[in-house]
């Protein structure tokens, strides 16, 4: 067990939507509609277009809905397919504490956490506190790895684990369960890319650089893991593990990960994007 990580999870735990004020129910009201809208948007997109027929012929049991048609698949495929629908546009919401955005938590957390919760049959405050405290994961790490190296260039690393935070919330995971499901979300997590990667430069660009889909589908499939009695490391968030280095960076600094839990929330200081970039 691990010190950091131990406590990270206790804070998240005692996170419950009665805690929430006013402005952050309004806020996370606001990510779901406007990342919904991302889904939507997305499915005319190439990307959408491209992943809603790779897995057209897909099987499974109809569990979650894929947004913007009739299809119900697997809750896993649903939130792959949501997430890279969400990213189509290139408007999800950010994070940008300074002048830097740091994540686009929306595109991170909300299609893993809207397909489980969609399929469990979670109420609206339980979905809004997954929401929140997965949004809450994204921001803390990134603040805690940056600045990452240079050559990397994307944030899909620190999206499983937020996903995967927020799909825990919804599952009602013990203490114990959550560190095992974020270890579980850790080995899992995607590799980042790097700019020569994407092709930022290059158009058309050959991917796009944060691979949500594979980070909603990994943190989906690390809950499911947990579920079935599967151990996951219980440290991920302890710097001895340095699972940092994997994210892309040389530095951790598990302070943004605990200080002043609850005063503020990262979804209450979001920014929306007017046009794509």
């Amino acid at each position: 067990m691990g010190q950091i990580t131990s406590e990270f999870m206790r804070q998240v735990q005692r996170t419950s939507f009665d805690g929430f004020s006013e402005k952050t129910i309004r806020e996370t009201k606001k990510a779901l509609i406007d990342t919904i809208g991302c889904m939507l948007a997305g499915t005319r997109s190439p990307i959408g277009k491209a992943t809603m027929e790779v897995f057209e012929g897909f099987g499974g049991q109809p569990e979650s809905s894929v947004i913007g048609s009739k299809r119900k698949v697997p809750v896993a495929i649903a939130a792959y397919i949501n997430a890279e629908t969400c990213v189509g546009p290139d408007l999800s919401d950010n994070y940008q504490p300074e002048s830097v955005i740091l994540s686009h938590p929306g595109e991170a957390v909300i299609p893993a956490v809207l397909a489980l919760g969609e399929k469990k049959g979670c109420t609206l405050r339980d979905l809004y506190t997954a929401v929140v405290v997965g949004y809450e994961t994204a921001g803390r790490y990134a603040l805690a790895i940056e600045p990452r190296r240079p050559e990397v260039y994307s944030f899909s690393t620190h999206y499983t684990l937020a996903a995967a935070v927020g799909c825990g919330k919804i599952l009602g995971f013990s203490d114990d369960e959550m560190e095992k499901n974020l270890g579980m979300a850790g080995a899992l997590a995607s590799l980042p890319v790097t700019g020569q990667m994407w092709g930022f430069r290059k158009r058309p660009a050959s991917w796009h650089r944060d691979m949500p889909g594979h980070s909603n589908f990994s943190a989906v499939i690390a809950s499911q893991y947990i579920r079935a009695g599967f151990e996951g490391s219980r440290s991920l968030l302890d710097p001895e593990t340095e699972f940092y280095k994997i994210a892309g960076s040389d530095h951790f600094n598990p302070d943004h990960l605990l200080k002043d839990w609850g005063k503020k929330y990262v979804i209450d200081e979001l920014t929306f994007k007017q046009v794509p970039t």
